[in-house]
């Protein structure tokens, strides 16, 4: 009998022993104790979460107050504005307006110095533009539209197919390679050089 040869065969399952009736009473006992124990921890989370509801809606109360405090603050600041704006025509102030909001940016008024003044009107040479004064003022109570030209310096936008054209072409390079040493010398869409090295 050789002992590497020998296969011992093992049963796939076995059948597990028959319990007692105390063992199967034990196990019962043991099975009720646990969920016993498992309904308690729930209960005493419950009435946790219940003594915690208090607080919540303490909570819930201080931000709707606040809400509603900040909501008339905001109410009653756009109420002065907007009697401010009542009080105030459009186009009445604008100096002083424009001047409180950016006083660096606020155009100066074309006014003649002591020196530049002449003893009658006809002979005064006139400060400012009336053209542009007037413009501007219309402007200002919104009654003219105020459009930005178009300038060589502004940027086109471009969409759809055009601009993947665009995108594509600004990609492409043409490369000359010039061997030099071991620099390859690579010029873009632009006409730079690059240096390639390897």
């Amino acid at each position: 009998n050789n002992t590497d040869t020998d296969v011992v065969l093992a049963p796939l399952w076995k059948r597990p022993e028959k319990l007692t009736r105390a063992q199967r009473n034990k196990q019962k006992r043991h099975r009720a104790l646990e969920k016993e124990i498992q309904e308690r921890k729930r209960a005493k989370k419950l009435l946790h979460a219940v003594s915690e509801v208090k607080r919540y809606q303490r909570e819930l109360r201080q931000q709707d107050e606040e809400r509603a405090e900040r909501r008339e603050w905001i109410a009653q600041l756009k109420k002065q504005q907007q009697e401010e704006q009542k009080a105030t025509a459009l186009g009445t102030q604008l100096w002083q307006r424009m001047s409180e909001r950016d006083p660096e940016e606020t155009p100066t008024l074309p006014v003649a110095l002591s020196h530049e003044l002449s003893k009658s009107l006809r002979s005064m040479k006139p400060k400012g533009s009336l053209l542009t004064d007037r413009l501007a003022s219309f402007r200002d109570r919104t009654m003219t539209v105020h459009k930005k030209t178009v300038g060589r310096d502004t940027k086109q936008i471009v969409q759809g197919k055009k601009r993947r054209r665009q995108q594509q072409h600004h990609q492409r390079r043409s490369t000359v390679r010039v061997k030099n040493n071991s620099q390859h010398h690579v010029k873009d869409a632009n006409g730079r050089d690059l240096v390639l090295m390897g």
